[in-house]
């Protein structure tokens, strides 16, 4: 289906990095997801290493290699997540694929209309997250060796120590592993939970429409009063546990994500203020910047869109008609009981994640700004 074009590209990455979700058990995809942990740990033990063994430490040093590290952190979290989450990733996939409602069985202009315009922003929202990914990496790993082509353990893709027998060029190479493995996983994981909240969210547009129409007989006299209650409140019964499974495969890695992006950002800012040059300035801005569109565009936006519309289910079965139908009202005050019911992406089982907690990441940042 059209509808799951991202979430096919974010599997085509998956497989790459052996965590595709259909292929649990296969020893190659073990293989492969071993060989890309073990990388990432050697590129921070190099990194580590780096400063250990560095004559002139100081401070802007130490806070370049956190920063660093927490890079290869961050891959290693989304690779794990990715790895061990792998059976409930498929069954929300399976569960989108059998239960979810086909746009293409409405023929209303504005249901079809709004469901082109999110797919279609979805497709945009990827491919520009793409690029600002890729511009971000290949000006920040390959920035400082284009500037003086020099073989020096600081124009490493990570600035890394080069043990005795090691060619530059060879490790500059295996750089690349967890450097190019943190930009796909990101894009891979980032826009499948992205993709996955938008879609849930056009669930619960069709649900509405079905529930504002549930007592007009002249639009569907195929089926009794009774049977249209019946398949909306089993639609609504499916997403209330579509939206746990969601919960309980992504909740704690998004604790642990935030934690991650609340540090680097710190760190790239304070380095942002102790930098002479322009050319870093510009770089460190423009990470930052990813940091934050990675976060709101991915996870706030369609985080906020699903709880939104998810909220109005009430409102569409009180517009329905239902007090011309006092046979239906035992029916109809039990589905309304259930839209109480809140429709919430957490963090950890802590916070929602939405907008103001969103916002409060940025404050918190720009506290953090007028502070420096």
């Amino acid at each position: 289906m059209r509808n799951f074009e991202i979430i096919d590209r974010s599997l085509f990455l998956m497989n790459i990095f052996g965590v595709h979700p259909a292929k649990v058990g296969s020893k190659i995809q073990f293989v492969v997801f071993l060989f890309f942990i073990i990388n990432y740990l050697i590129t921070t033990y190099w990194m580590i290493m780096y400063f250990i063994l560095k004559d002139d430490k100081d401070v802007i040093m130490f806070i370049t290699l956190i920063a660093n590290v927490l890079c290869t952190v961050h891959a290693l979290l989304y690779h794990v997540c990715l790895y061990v989450q792998r059976p409930k990733i498929m069954e929300l996939l399976n569960d989108m694929q059998t239960n979810f409602w086909d746009i293409e069985n409405y023929s209303n202009d504005d249901l079809r209309s709004t469901h082109h315009h999110t797919t279609k922003l979805l497709r945009i929202k990827y491919v520009m997250f793409c690029c600002m990914v890729f511009s971000c990496g290949l000006t920040y790993f390959y920035g400082r060796i284009l500037e003086d082509m020099e073989t020096v353990p600081e124009n490493m893709l990570f600035e890394s120590y080069i043990p005795d027998g090691m060619n530059f060029w060879v490790e500059f190479l295996l750089e690349h592993i967890p450097a190019y493995g943190l930009m796909l996983l990101e894009i891979a994981l980032d826009f499948l939970i992205c993709t996955i909240l938008s879609l849930t969210t056009l669930q619960f547009k069709l649900l509405r429409y079905e529930l504002e129409r549930v007592f007009d007989t002249t639009v569907d006299q195929s089926m009794k009063i009774s049977e249209k209650i019946r398949k909306c409140n089993m639609h609504h019964t499916f997403l209330l546990s579509f939206r746990t499974m969601l919960n309980d495969a992504f909740s704690m890695l998004m604790l642990a994500y935030i934690g991650v992006v609340v540090m680097i950002l710190c760190m790239e800012i304070y380095l942002m203020f102790q930098m002479d040059s322009i050319g870093n300035i510009l770089k460190t801005v423009v990470y930052s910047a990813l940091m934050f569109f990675e976060f709101f565009i991915c996870y706030c936006y369609p985080a906020q869109d699903l709880t939104d519309e998810a909220d109005k289910l009430s409102e569409s079965i009180y517009s329905s008609g239902w007090y011309d139908y006092p046979i239906h009202q035992k029916d109809v005050l039990m589905l309304t009981g259930k839209t109480q019911i809140q429709v919430i992406f957490t963090v950890g089982g802590i916070l929602k994640l939405d907008l103001p907690t969103g916002m409060a990441l940025f404050d918190g940042t720009w506290a953090y700004i007028e502070l420096c």
